[in-house]
């Protein structure tokens, strides 16, 4: 009986065993993948939103949804679905059935945003100056071989210029206006942290951000080198889940839309022929016929030199491919892409290879940052002057053939110097090669709740390499005689140089909240050193095209260090530098105080030194009570004010100190002889007292949004004063000085005041789009120049009162905007 009961225990629990796992299986097979609808539309107006973004969390399964707002995924009950769309708040859904209906709110991105400060990053509702930012959505939309070229026009107070129309030729960057009468004006870039000379030559598909500087009080964090605004990038970094793969690609075709039409063979004779007789009347219409008559070919030839100089149809092409992903402690990403850029004058292109590497490592306390950049590019150049040389080439003359060797020609005796002159523009080849570095790592340690100790090293090396090749050929007349032009003669020219930038940074930063109050406190320390070298060697006469290098010339050796635009230096800048940020009432109203001491190897012991202090605030209007009845159309509103002080070290380096030349005869030697022994004398004069540039702004501005951000709104007025500006000053002869010797001297005032006025608005719907608009006007004035009589410069940069030539004249000159034309 016992083993009955027994038995048909076992039975009813393997029974009930039985139904569970069938049960599970059930449950397995109910929950296979269907699929989910719906239609996304904006919670203000109830438009359709195309181009959202509906993912599956966790995966790389996704899709986006067509014209009508609609979208079809296969999902799993349980899956969570994220929507996300620019300017939208990101929606996560549950799958719980087949169909998911969504209203997407817009984004009040423009006060929750963080945007990078310097040092840091902050809310843009809590930031106090005046500071920009344009995202990687914006920079991707443009193709261009520099960073400058991609802000034109999308930053008010920004005033971004070509410097040339070569390919690959950087932009000329001004941020409210000229910063100094003779030192650099251009902005300081840091990516990520390190401080670098000039455009970094970043793919815009390696960048995150890109923040803009504009006021002084945002700019003194950065001390000497904020004179002339920041531009801080922030490239692309790594998040945590499944690896990404993306591509993108860009191919455009661009050709010169206006130029100077030239004349034909008739045109050209019959204004050539009236000018002559009508104008001149001594002119025998004879010696006209006969001057052209003296080559048969004059008749028959309608050579158009534009045809041969203009590339019609020049390509522009960009690629990248973008990687990331990671774990919770493990995150990286990496960015390749290729530029290429054919210019539209003979013999320009340009191209650029870039690979960076980004990853972050976190382990309990300890959090390691690392970014690796290359970049390999290749310039070429057109010859100088090619344009103004070819434009005088008449139509009557011969043909041109870049490719051959020798050349005929039965015109006049100018005609066949300018035929050798054009020929040697035409096959001048002037090549940059390029290969650069930049690699940072950085180590964060929390040493208690909000107290983080941070270090970071950053190193920034670039190399170039230029060689300028004018081939051998020759022109003969129509004798077959050798035509000789000293603009045919053959050479090449290499140059060689090497910038090597370092920086080290460490200090603590700490925040804590209490209760309404936050506050965040920063100090940190400094160090930069720069060095530059270069190197040339020329020579002339080649004697084959073969293999042209130096080896091959045989005549007019020469070699130099330096550049025609440089020379080799080195120097070191040191700062201490600190910060206190408050707000209250989660950032209705917000204060900023720095301040930093820097220490500059361009100047003597005892003028290195300078602090450059700061203090802005700003209030956040729509969060007040009385505020709130308007909410609905001025969804937010800001007003900021700051006040700060920057300085400039853009000088030459050793200015402080005297030129020794060697090579000079001296009356001395041998005793009781008459021979000269070469000897070097002070050729260069210096100023030991020569100090920093000071600037000192006022800013004051507000930001408004209407509609939940659809209309948004601001505007900045400043005052800048400019004070101790440098300045080369002539030296009197009479003093012992040569001719056109000057000394760099602090002897001027300058102002800049100003208003700018940026303004943009988004609509979402079926048909998505955006407008903005920008409004900016600088008025400059030199408030102060020393002496009693104004400095006036030609364009060339040389004194009126030395220079002998007919150049345009421009003025430095008290009442005067800098560099007024006279």
């Amino acid at each position: 009986m016992k083993k009955e009961n027994l038995n048909r225990m076992r039975f009813q629990c393997g029974k009930w065993l039985l139904l569970l796992v069938f049960g599970l299986f059930c449950t397995g097979a109910f929950a296979q993948q269907r699929t989910v609808t719906g239609t996304v539309t904006g919670a203000e107006d109830g438009y359709p939103i195309p181009g959202v973004s509906v993912v599956i969390k966790g995966t790389t399964i996704g899709t986006i949804t067509d014209l009508d707002g609609k979208y079809s995924i296969k999902a799993e009950n349980g899956n969570v679905l994220v929507f996300s769309f620019i300017g939208m708040t990101t929606s996560e859904v549950q799958v719980s059935s087949s169909v998911h209906d969504l209203k997407m709110k817009t984004d009040l991105v423009s006060l929750e945003e963080v945007v990078a400060i310097g040092y840091g990053t902050q809310k843009k509702k809590e930031v106090t100056g005046a500071v920009v930012q344009v995202k990687s959505e914006a920079l991707e939309k443009i193709s261009t071989s520099d960073l400058g070229s991609a802000l034109q026009g999308a930053i008010a107070g920004v005033s971004v210029q070509a410097s040339s129309g070569a390919p690959g030729s950087s932009s000329n960057i001004q941020i409210r206006g000229i910063s100094s009468i003779n030192g650099q004006n251009d902005p300081l870039w840091v990516v990520d942290g390190i401080p670098q000379e000039g455009d970094p030559g970043l793919s815009s598909s390696e960048i995150e951000s890109i923040d803009v500087l504009k006021d002084a009080a945002s700019c003194a964090i950065y001390g000497t080198r904020g004179a002339a605004g920041v531009i801080l990038v922030t490239t692309k970094k790594g998040k945590a889940g499944e690896m990404k793969i993306s591509a993108n690609g860009y191919y455009g075709v661009q050709e010169i839309t206006s130029g100077i039409d030239l004349l034909d063979f008739e045109e050209y004779f019959q204004t050539h022929f009236y000018n002559k007789v009508h104008l001149d009347p001594t002119t025998n219409s004879d010696l006209i016929w006969t001057s052209l008559e003296q080559g048969a070919d004059n008749f028959t030839n309608n050579t158009n030199i534009v045809d041969v100089i203009e590339n019609d149809h020049a390509k522009t092409q960009n690629y990248s491919v973008n990687i990331s992903g990671g774990t919770k402690d493990l995150t990286y990403n990496v960015v390749g892409s290729f530029f290429e850029q054919e210019g539209s004058l003979l013999n320009t292109n340009y191209e650029r290879f870039n690979v960076r590497a980004n990853s972050s490592y976190k382990k309990g306390k300890w959090t390691i940052r690392t970014g690796l950049g290359f970049k390999v590019d290749e310039q070429k150049y057109a010859a100088w002057n090619l344009l103004y040389e070819a434009y005088k080439y008449k139509p009557y003359q011969a043909p041109l053939d870049p490719d051959a060797s020798t050349f005929d020609d039965g015109g006049q005796e100018n005609d066949k110097l300018q035929l050798g002159t054009v020929m040697a523009k035409l096959k001048q080849t002037d090549t940059r090669n390029g290969e650069s570095f930049n690699g940072n790592v950085n180590v964060n340690l929390e040493i208690l709740k909000g107290l983080n100790f941070t270090t970071r090293i950053g190193v920034v090396y670039g190399n170039n390499t230029r060689v300028v090749i004018n081939p051998l050929f020759e022109v003969y007349d129509e004798e077959g005689e050798l035509v000789v032009n000293s603009n045919t003669r053959s050479g090449i020219k290499n140059t060689s140089d090497r910038n090597t930038n370092f920086t080290w940074e460490g200090g603590v930063n700490y925040g804590k909240r209490f209760g309404d109050h936050s506050l965040k406190f920063l100090a940190n320390m400094s160090v930069e050193k720069f060095d530059y070298t270069s190197f040339w060697a020329s020579g002339k006469d080649l004697t084959s095209n073969e293999v042209p290098n130096l080896g091959q010339t045989t005549a007019d050796y020469s070699v130099g260090i330096g550049s025609d635009w440089t020379q080799d230096k080195t120097n070191k800048i040191m700062g201490v530098l600190g910060r206190v940020q408050y707000n209250y009432k989660d950032g209705r109203y917000n204060l900023s105080v720095s301040a930093r001491r820097d220490g500059s190897s361009r100047f003597a012991s005892g003028n290195q030194w300078k602090t450059f202090p700061s203090a802005a605030v700003s209030w956040n209007v729509a969060d007040e009570n009385f505020f709130q009845g308007l909410t609905s159309t001025i969804n937010s509103f800001k007003v900021r004010a700051s006040y700060g002080t920057t300085g400039n070290q853009s000088i030459l380096d050793y200015s402080y100190a005297p030129t020794i030349s060697s090579g000079y005869d001296y009356a001395s030697g041998v005793e009781e002889t008459t021979s000269l022994a070469l000897g070097s004398i002070q050729t260069g004069y210096a100023n030991p007292e020569v100090q920093w540039e000071t600037s000192i702004q006022k800013n004051l501005g507000f930001d408004l949004g209407f509609f939940s951000n659809k209309l948004t709104l601001n505007v900045d007025l400043y005052d800048t004063q400019k004070e101790d500006l440098l300045f080369p000053l002539l030296i009197p002869t009479a003093a012992g000085a040569g001719q056109n010797q000057d000394v760099v001297l602090n002897v001027g005032d300058m102002s800049n005041r100003g208003i700018e006025v940026a303004a943009g608005y988004r609509h979402h719907g079926k048909f998505s789009w955006g407008a903005s608009a920008t409004y900016t006007k600088n008025v400059n004035e030199v408030t102060k120049m020393a002496g009693s009589n104004p400095i006036s410069y030609f364009s060339n940069g040389n004194p009126i009162s030395v220079s002998g030539n007919n150049d345009k004249i421009t003025v430095i000159r008290e009442g005067y905007e800098a560099g007024a034309l006279w």
